[in-house]
């Protein structure tokens, strides 16, 4: 073999070898990217719209010209899973659009003394999952979905009727208005007494048909 082939041969090596460092060390930087790193916490109560996924580091948050009322989320998923052939399973990145009123931000010190987090609730409560709507947390999170959208709806048709300010107060604070949200109420916390309830009585059975007879 030439001298020449072996420079040649030690050279496309070392350029290999350079190409794989420098991929490393970027993969490596983007990953530790303090705005990443340190980025709001999504919690995201609509999974199905973003390919399973409910936990995420937001790294864009835009709102749309076209759609003013939204909110454009672009978020790094924290729940992705090891499949046993070792594979990752989830998305690299998702996108989630958002109405602004059912945003809730909580800055540091309200939630956790560390990071910001940013919960996303879905448009309608029929977007929550069967499952979790099926739990007192659910249901509670279901409260506030109609709640939100009961008020925007009179809000809404306010505006569209040019009405004055003392008919606005009045109407938000009709008895038909609060009726409707006090029925919605109590309806949520009915579901979750008897949600709690059932799952006590059935821990109970669990734990007597373990001891020996």
């Amino acid at each position: 073999m030439s001298s020449w082939n072996i420079i040649l041969g030690f050279t496309t090596f070392l350029g290999f070898g350079l190409a794989i460092v420098f991929m490393i060390l970027y993969l490596k930087n983007r990953n530790n990217d303090p705005s990443v790193e340190n980025g709001t916490i999504l919690i995201n109560f609509a999974p199905h719209r973003t390919g399973g996924h409910a936990l995420g580091t937001i790294i864009q948050c835009d709102s749309p010209t076209s759609n003013p009322r939204s909110e454009v989320i672009k978020f790094i998923p924290r729940d992705k899973s090891i499949a046993p052939d070792g594979k990752v399973r989830g998305q690299r990145e998702a996108l989630l659009t958002v109405k602004k009123d059912k945003i809730i931000n909580l800055p540091i010190g309200q939630l956790s003394d560390y990071r910001n987090f940013m919960i996303a609730l879905p448009k309608d409560a029929t977007d929550l999952p069967k499952d979790f709507l099926d739990t007192p947390i659910g249901q509670a999170i279901l409260w506030r979905i109609e709640s939100i959208n009961v008020m925007q709806s009179v809000i809404d048709s306010i505006k569209e009727s040019n009405k004055s300010k003392a008919e606005v107060i009045r109407e938000l604070s009709s008895d038909e208005l609060i009726s409707d949200l006090m029925a919605k109420q109590r309806s949520a916390i009915q579901t979750m007494a008897t949600k709690i309830v059932e799952d006590k009585i059935e821990e109970k059975k669990k734990e007597s048909e373990k001891i020996p007879r």
